[in-house]
């Protein structure tokens, strides 16, 4: 993560960062956004990127910070979360389809 976090992106409300402590030293973060939807009221979340790190591993706290994440959508009443990830990273698709991630289709393609 960047030394320094973009002031306009924590201030805009529809961002997103979470971070995990322990012992006072960082131990992960994520970050999401809320989006509006063109045809619908409630907004859906795009969680953007979660990163643990090596140290703290295999602790929980990934999942934890999912958690958190899930807990503010149905808070913000959002009607959907969505994530990208390659399948070739086993770390990520483990944890969010442990944290009740559903694939939704076998053949997504991303384009940039």
């Amino acid at each position: 993560m960047a030394s320094e976090v973009n002031d306009e992106f924590l201030l805009n409300h529809m961002n997103y960062l979470l971070a995990a402590y322990v012992d006072n030293s960082l131990a992960g973060f994520t970050y999401a956004y809320e989006l509006d939807w063109i045809d619908r009221r409630e907004p859906m979340m795009f969680f953007y990127s979660i990163d643990v790190l090596s140290e703290y591993r295999q602790q929980g706290i990934g999942k934890r910070l999912v958690q958190e994440l899930k807990r503010i959508c149905t808070e913000r009443s959002v009607s959907k979360m969505f994530v990208l990830t390659d399948e070739g990273n086993t770390a990520a698709m483990r944890l969010y389809q442990f944290t009740g991630g559903k694939r939704v289709l076998p053949d997504n393609v991303l384009f940039l």
